[in-house]
């Protein structure tokens, strides 16, 4: 099951403003992503982060490509989509999308421990 952060909708309503098509993009990626989920696929899908909170919480955060149907520039100028398993380790959470201009390619890790540690604020760690 793919579920989705209280961030990464609120991204997603933010970049629809100037990406029209991001919400046909993301259906596409949640289809995509029950195949690739949690599979190191350079530079498709790549590990970028663990994330260790106390004793018993411990997250890889994963960042996959995504086309963005507005640019035709493919998976390389789209946009950056960071997950995490859920409850269960077949379970997807989709934590932030960021278009590729606004991110650097060194701040990916940064990016992961920000998304897990805001959505553990926002008492969503039920979900993790």
């Amino acid at each position: 099951m793919i579920e989705e952060s209280e961030i990464f909708i609120k991204q997603v309503i933010r970049l629809r403003r100037k990406y029209s098509k991001i919400e046909e993009d993301i259906q596409d990626l949640k289809i995509e992503l029950s195949k690739l989920a949690f599979k190191h696929i350079a530079p498709l899908n790549i590990h970028i982060v663990t994330v260790e909170k106390g004793d018993n919480f411990c997250k890889k955060v994963w960042r996959i490509r995504v086309i963005n149907s507005n640019n035709n520039k493919g998976k390389r100028g789209g946009y950056r989509v960071f997950y995490c398993e859920g409850k269960n380790n077949s379970d997807v959470l989709l934590l932030g999308v960021y278009p590729k201009p606004e991110i650097k390619d060194n701040e990916y890790q940064k990016i992961g421990k920000e998304l897990v540690s805001a959505s553990c604020a926002l008492n969503i760690c039920s979900k993790l």
